[in-house]
C-alpha cells in the first residue's frame, strides 16, 4: 500500500500484539515524508493506545 499523497493511509498489524492506523500527512519531493498515527493499540505496553497522536518523519 502506497501513502504518496496526504490523507493517504494504511493499517499495520501483528498477530494480536499491535495495531496501528498511519496517515500520510505530508509528502514533498527531496523533503521528509510525514505520517501520524491516527489510531493504535499494543498489548505490551501499559498505555494501549501510545503513539496515537505521534508524527513519524521519513528522511528517503
Amino acid at each position: 500500500m502506497l501513502t504518496e499523497n496526504p490523507g493517504d493511509d494504511f493499517t499495520h498489524r501483528s498477530e494480536g500484539t499491535q495495531s496501528c492506523r498511519i496517515e500520510a500527512t505530508e509528502s514533498v519531493p527531496g523533503d521528509p515524508d510525514s505520517r501520524v498515527v491516527m489510531n493504535s493499540y499494543f498489548t505490551f505496553t501499559d498505555d494501549k493506545p501510545e503513539w496515537k497522536g505521534t508524527t513519524i518523519s521519513f528522511d528517503v
